[in-house]
């Protein structure tokens, strides 16, 4: 792992590629995974970035299988707002992304390019964890987007205005806390 592209469509990806970040709507996976099933090799690493549950499984099922590379689950933690057509306002969060096998445990052989992964990452000075399980991190950050989503919705504001009013903020917390011990729940059953 030399060089990189980035591209924006499958047809121009060089078909010798090692790694593969997928940063697409969860509603393109299908799409995209068919135009990359061409593009890559077996040993192809895929990382899926997208909110929600079960995309680094439709990935792989669009793909056509195991055989089509490994397909890895990924998830980012950013507070951002599109403000016009090509312009993004990131306003917060802690700006970190996590990644890591959704059938733990990785092979070895996966498992040490996963770390190559996340050491290109990190001196790329991008917020990086990679997890054993990335299960667990989707869960509870599906939680925290049902009480962000909910409030938000609710209030007809951003985060950032709840934010500045205390009592706002202690109330949507107190509900993030509720919401996660519920996600973590439900992950566990």
């Amino acid at each position: 792992m030399c060089a990189h592209q980035v591209v924006e469509a499958c047809k121009d990806l060089d078909a010798s590629v090692d790694v593969v970040l997928v940063c697409t709507k969860a509603y393109d996976l299908e799409t995209v995974g068919q135009e990359l099933s061409g593009c890559i090799r077996p040993d192809t690493i895929l990382i899926t970035f997208q909110n929600g549950i079960g995309n680094a499984e439709r990935l792989a099922e669009a793909l056509g299988g195991p055989s089509r590379g490994t397909v890895i689950g990924g998830l980012t933690y950013v507070v951002a707002t599109k403000v016009a057509p090509g312009v993004i306002h990131q306003s917060g969060g802690p700006k970190r992304v996590a990644f890591g096998p959704t059938q733990p445990p990785a092979t070895p052989e996966v498992w040490a390019r996963l770390q190559d992964i996340e050491g290109r990452m990190s001196r790329a000075q991008i917020q990086v964890k990679l997890v054993e399980n990335v299960n667990e991190e989707l869960w509870e950050k599906f939680g925290s987007i049902i009480t962000f989503a909910g409030f938000t919705s609710a209030t007809r504001r951003t985060i950032e205005p709840i934010l500045r009013e205390p009592t706002a903020e202690d109330l949507m917390r107190r509900c993030a806390t509720s919401t996660n011990g519920g996600s973590k729940s439900a992950h566990r059953h």
